[in-house]
Formats: C-alpha cells, structure tokens, sequence
C-alpha cells in the first residue's frame, strides 16, 4: 500500500506535469484545457509511478524518507532447525538444507522457500516499521511436498513466519516458524545472488558452497 508521502508526489507529479504541458503549449489552465490534455497527463504519470515502483525504489537516495521497506530481492541459502521428531526413530531431524528466492517491488513481495522434498510459499504477510526504525516481517506460507514424499509423515500444510530485519538490505536474516502440524523452528538466511532460481536443484547448484 502507498504511504501518504507517495501519495502526495503522485497528485503533485500529476498537477505538475499538466500545467507544465499547457505552457509549453502556451495556454491558460482552464477547466476545459486540463480536461483536454488528462489523458495523456495520467499516462506519464502512471509510467512514471510503475518505474519507481518496479526499479527505482530501492536506490539509496528514497531511503527513509519516501521508502520504508527492506530490500530482500534476490536468493538466499537457508537453514531450517526443526523440532519435528521422525515418528519411526524419535529423533529430531537433522538441520534442513534450503534455499529461499524473493522477487519484490515497492508494493509486493514473493517469497518461495525450496527444500529437497518441499516448496513453500507466501500467500500473506506484513511488513511493519518499528518505533528504533528495524523491520518486522510477518507471514503466511503454504507447504507443498513433492509428490512421491506426500503420504504418513508429509502433507501439505499451512504456517506462519516471523523475522527481525535489522538492516535497509541486509545480508543475513535469523526467523521462527510455525505449522498446524505442531511443529516449530527457526531460518536462517544468508543472501547469495540477486538471480532468481526456480528449483531445489538449480538454486543449489549455482549458491552451494
């Protein structure tokens, strides 16, 4: 959602633009001259908007001020700690080797954890500003096995994620999660390549190491 901030530039960027055309054009602002040019007047502007919200947005200069978000683009290698027990051994499981790929604008955010037997990803979150200026992401996943996992001890199933982003662009984050299968955990995540991986596989062969 739009603050009010980036609100207001629109409306200005907009006025702006109109009442620049119309003295290029050497006219006076009138209610029917403005009316005339709207059409065009709305299509910079909203050019200009997507720009900013697909590409500009995390340059440095908007820090702060017009921007309040973090940048997580790119991919990062995870670990997952779980404190799920394998029902056969009673033994916890072994830490889970993961990779993690978030695409994002000023506006939206896709989050896609791949393990070897799973994908999750984000069907909701939140990204809220702290009153000491961190960040606080909170979210909603989807677990989806792979097909030849799915059976007694692995079903898809829903959870929730929490993690503390302490920097603009940071470089490593550390989360907890929760599923509906009573289990819980923690992430941690190293940021490795601002390429987008699709697959387990593909992630793991171009970040592992």
């Amino acid at each position: 959602m739009l603050t009010r901030v980036q609100l207001s530039i629109i409306v200005a960027l907009t006025m702006g633009f109109a009442l620049l055309w119309l003295w290029v054009r050497g006219e006076q602002p009138t209610m029917s001259s403005v009316t005339a040019i709207l059409g065009t007047t709305i299509t910079v502007v909203y050019g200009a908007v997507l720009l900013f919200a697909f590409y500009v947005w995390p340059w440095r200069f908007f820090r702060g001020w017009l921007v309040k978000r973090p940048d997580l683009r790119g991919s990062w290698k995870a670990t997952l700690h779980s404190d799920w027990e394998d029902p056969d051994t009673g033994q916890r499981v072994p830490p889970i080797e993961a990779y993690m790929v978030v695409r994002q604008t000023l506006t939206t955010l896709s989050m896609r954890l791949f393990t070897e037997k799973s994908r999750s990803v984000l069907i909701a979150h939140a990204i809220e500003t702290e009153p000491d200026g961190l960040f606080g992401l909170s979210a909603v996943y989807r677990n989806s096995p792979k097909i030849e996992y799915q059976g007694m001890h692995s079903a898809i199933h829903h959870g929730a994620l929490l993690i503390e982003v302490h920097e603009v662009k940071p470089q490593s984050l550390e989360g907890h999660y929760w599923t509906d299968r009573g289990t819980r955990g923690t992430i941690e995540l190293e940021r490795k390549s601002p390429a987008h991986f699709g697959s387990f596989e593909d992630a793991q062969r171009a970040l592992r190491g």
